[in-house]
């Protein structure tokens, strides 16, 4: 502040010191190196005209110092559309291609798989536009007899739904299956070795405040026969989301069959108080409870989950040195062209 009021006070000096100085006749300017040009009594005298708009522009300067103005980063960003998100979430979604998917929904005449896919794609639209300035990292994966990543952990939200909607059902029974418990299992260590992966390359990164895998799928957990050797195939669900609850992550299980017999009800009423542990929820869609209405709880239930919004102030950066630095080099330039001139005239 010192710095600034030294500088006004010193740019009102020189201004009106060169007002009061003697009035020449002859207005020469020296050029090192060069020679005297000479601008005679009849023509306009244009350094004075220059030192006084000069010293106009050190005084504003300094006042725009003074005032201390800040600019927020976004405008200093190239390319940046949209404002700086401040944190975000991992929202991965896992969806059943098993053989049973090309099956009609219910009494209707669209597919589940379908279904399916109009479930995914009204969530990530939805999900996004909830987030406001938040950044939502979004993954695709396919289960059948195993899982199968389509889309890694994404910002890409246009190339996301593209890959949503070309699931199609398993078509052979090699590949056939329904292994729920391996899927959130290996879903929930590829969320944790991603986080683990960028710190320690020490990745600048928007900071992600929580995690969510959301399954749609028309069954129960039934692993591939060929598969019971293997522990991770072979997985149970109690398993898949103990580790999903120790590792904060909450799961949603979303129903695409409506016509279910007792035995498939039962498992996803035991299912659904586990899921819950996880702070997520398992929905049945169908008859009683419409697409609309599952991806608008999950919202809700997503909603509650993040943290509140700031108020705070967006980051900005004072420009008030920027003002100063143009300041004083206009000053040097003024002096030097106000030495130059007097030299010349001597």
């Amino acid at each position: 502040m010192y710095i600034e009021i030294l500088g006004l006070l010193l740019a009102v000096l020189i201004l009106f010191w060169r007002r009061k100085s003697k009035k020449l006749p002859l207005a020469r300017w020296y050029i090192p190196n060069l020679s005297l040009i000479e601008i005679k009594e009849s023509k306009i005298h244009i350094w004075p005209i220059l030192s006084h708009a000069l010293g106009l522009s050190i005084i504003g300067l300094l006042v725009l110092a003074l005032i201390n103005p800040s600019l927020p980063l976004t405008l200093l960003m190239f390319n940046q559309k949209q404002p700086l998100p401040r944190d975000g979430r991992v929202i991965t979604l896992i969806v059943d291609v098993s053989g049973s998917m090309v099956d009609p929904f219910g009494t209707t005449t669209e597919s589940k798989i379908s279904v399916a896919k109009k479930i995914a794609t009204d969530l990530v639209q939805s999900l996004s536009a909830q987030s406001g300035n938040r950044q939502n990292i979004f993954g695709l994966s396919s289960l059948a007899r195993t899982c199968f990543v389509d889309c890694p952990l994404t910002y890409d939200k246009k190339f996301l739904i593209e890959q949503i909607q070309k699931l199609q059902p398993i078509t052979y029974d090699s590949m056939n299956g329904t292994a729920l418990g391996y899927a959130l299992f290996k879903t929930t260590e590829q969320i944790l070795a991603t986080q683990a992966y960028a710190k320690e390359i020490k990745a600048v990164s928007i900071p992600i405040d929580s995690e969510a895998v959301v399954i749609i799928s028309d069954g129960i957990n039934d692993p591939h026969p060929l598969d019971k050797q293997d522990p991770f195939r072979w997985m149970s669900v109690n398993d898949a989301l103990g580790a999903a609850r120790e590792a904060g992550i909450r799961v949603y299980f979303i129903s695409v069959e409506p016509n279910g017999d007792a035995e498939y009800n039962q498992e996803l009423n035991s299912m659904a108080a586990l899921i819950e542990n996880t702070k997520g929820r398992l929905f049945k869609a169908g008859p009683n409870l419409s697409i609309e209405q599952v991806v608008q709880s999950i919202n809700e239930l997503e909603a509650a989950h993040l943290p509140p919004v700031s108020n705070a102030a967006p980051d900005t950066i004072s420009v008030r040195w920027f003002f100063a630095a143009i300041a004083a080099i206009l000053t040097v330039l003024k002096l030097w062209g106000d030495f130059l001139v007097s030299r010349g005239c001597t």
